[in-house]
């Protein structure tokens, strides 16, 4: 699927891209408000819940004032796009942009039409479609531990849900060493981090 104008990245490094090239955001700082507005584009994140996904229960003093200034700095990155409008209200901050330019939301998406597809060979390729999304661990490059902590945990499970549906659709067409050679990785990085021996 290809998206007009601006689209973001959450499932990897977190992002603006426009026509292929990365635009930033440049620091850890502001990608984690960035990723904080597109977990639920459209709704205000009050200004409490980005200073603690920035610095945990404890923030600085200077915290209300920095926000603002890496809201003031999204702005100007995004300020050639009108489709993704960075607003200001008593609420918090809202970041409204399509859902279709977040590929969070066309992973869900995605998934969601495979759950409801009869047909098992095209509900196998719209999860393929799904999974091809990810470039590599969720909200990476972020600052604090909010995001990598609460919520990169619940975006890993349904990547893995993602991919065990798919390997059961691929096992019911015979493809079984394909789906071996896949899975043999992630059965690896499955029990380094339970910390089995030779880790």
């Amino acid at each position: 699927m290809t998206v007009e104008g601006v689209e973001f990245r959450l499932l990897g490094a977190v992002g603006a891209w426009h026509a292929g090239r990365r635009l930033g955001p440049s620091t850890p700082q502001q990608r984690t408000i960035l990723a904080m507005l597109l977990l639920e584009p459209g709704r205000p994140v009050p200004v409490a819940r980005l200073e603690t996904a920035l610095w945990g229960s404890e923030p600085p003093e200077s915290s209300r004032n920095a926000v603002q200034g890496h809201i003031s700095r999204l702005r100007r990155l995004l300020a050639p796009f009108p489709e993704a409008a960075l607003t200001t209200s008593a609420r918090g901050y809202c970041l409204t942009a399509g859902r279709d330019r977040v590929d969070l939301h066309r992973f869900r998406e995605l998934v969601r039409d495979a759950g409801g597809e009869p047909d098992p060979e095209r509900a196998a390729g719209l999860l393929r479609a799904a999974l091809a999304l990810w470039q590599g661990p969720p909200l990476t490059d972020v600052a604090g531990r909010w995001l990598p902590d609460v919520v990169v945990p619940g975006l890993e499970e349904e990547r893995l849900t993602a991919l065990e549906r798919r390997a059961a659709l691929d096992l019911r067409q015979g493809r079984h060493q394909e789906i071996a050679a896949e899975l043999a990785p992630l059965v690896g990085r499955t029990r380094c981090g339970n910390g089995s021996p030779g880790c």
